[in-house]
């Protein structure tokens, strides 16, 4: 009975533990979701810089990058997360509430199995996204680095604390899980470095060397951003005509999503007017000037130069008058 109690106690412990895990991820991809739908940039978090300052769109570039959507669906990863960080605490929550009424057949329930799974594939996709930003992205992101330090927490407590007390049925399920969520996550990783950045195929009656080539032509060739589709305000042009005279310029890439966001705040004629200097940092960008970016330490998309000083993030017509506001202001003390 008092081995019984012992294993009966580390259990719930355990599930506890993931609970609260679990529920942190929740709180945090919850808050992503929101920022990401919302358009608007994250608050700035330890590593979120690249440069020592404006350390908060180093985040925002990332969050807002091709690779922090699902392809196709333009479905945010952070509400995949949300949903897998929430069913991991419910399901973990409802058995630890049992509390006495724990047993060891209630151990080896369905929903232990499914919280092994779980957890073990949502370890394995956080080392995936740790690559990526690490080889791909080459950002530092506070958010990134909390959210696989607790995928990867719950796999491991899950494992340790037995939730499947079957050593052999553990095993399996935890490394079926594992290889499904890598190929998974090859799969994706595929489909946004190569599907999404290439513009559609027209359907022909051309040879298949012909439509290969083609995409081939297409993946190298310069991509270009959005077309901007809303017409731009009154309001828009006087803040335009300002940004001008204060000889601003807006850094962007060509699959940001805030930086089309932007664009769509200004509206069309702003720009093809050349009120507004859109420069393209992306290496593959239409018209890129990479090496500009690079040499004035651009830390995410889209960032705003005015008068010479960078301000990160998506900015409304409001937020823009009161920048200009400052800066007139600053000038006019001088």
């Amino acid at each position: 009975f008092f081995i019984f109690f012992i294993i009966t106690f580390i259990l719930m412990k355990t599930r506890l533990l993931l609970s609260g895990l679990s529920s942190i991820g929740s709180l945090e991809t919850g808050y992503l979701t929101y920022a990401k739908l919302a358009s608007i940039p994250v608050v700035a978090g330890p590593f979120c810089s690249d440069a020592g300052n404006l350390a908060e769109s180093s985040c925002s570039s990332v969050l807002s990058s091709a690779y922090s959507v699902i392809p196709v669906v333009n479905l945010p990863l952070t509400s995949v997360a949300f949903v897998g960080y929430s069913l991991v605490a419910i399901l973990s929550a409802l058995t630890f509430l049992k509390g006495k009424e724990a047993t060891k057949n209630e151990s080896q329930s369905p929903f232990d199995t499914i919280l092994l799974a779980l957890t073990s594939s949502m370890g394995t996709f956080s080392v995936y996204l740790l690559l990526v930003l690490s080889t791909v992205l080459h950002k530092s992101c506070s958010y990134c680095y909390l959210s696989s330090l607790l995928s990867i927490s719950m796999a491991a407590v899950a494992w340790q604390g037995g939730i499947v007390s079957n050593k052999t049925k553990a095993f399996v399920v935890s490394t079926s899980s594992m290889i499904c969520t890598t190929l998974a996550s090859a799969a994706l990783f595929y489909a946004t470095s190569t599907l999404a950045n290439t513009p559609p195929v027209s359907a022909s009656t051309a040879p298949a060397a012909q439509i290969l080539q083609s995409v081939k032509e297409a993946q190298q060739s310069p991509k270009a951003p959005p077309e901007v589709t809303q017409h731009s305000s009154p309001r828009a042009f006087v803040v335009s005509e300002r940004l001008k005279n204060s000889n601003a310029h807006m850094y962007g890439a060509y699959w940001c999503s805030h930086c089309f966001n932007q664009k769509q705040t200004l509206g069309k004629e702003v720009f093809t007017q050349g009120l507004v200097d859109y420069v393209e940092c992306d290496k593959q960008g239409l018209n890129s000037e990479f090496l500009t970016c690079r040499a004035k330490d651009i830390p995410g998309y889209p960032t705003w130069e005015v008068a010479g000083k960078l301000y990160p993030g998506e900015k409304t017509l409001e937020e823009l008058e009161k920048l200009l506001n400052g800066i007139e202001r600053s000038s006019s003390m001088k």
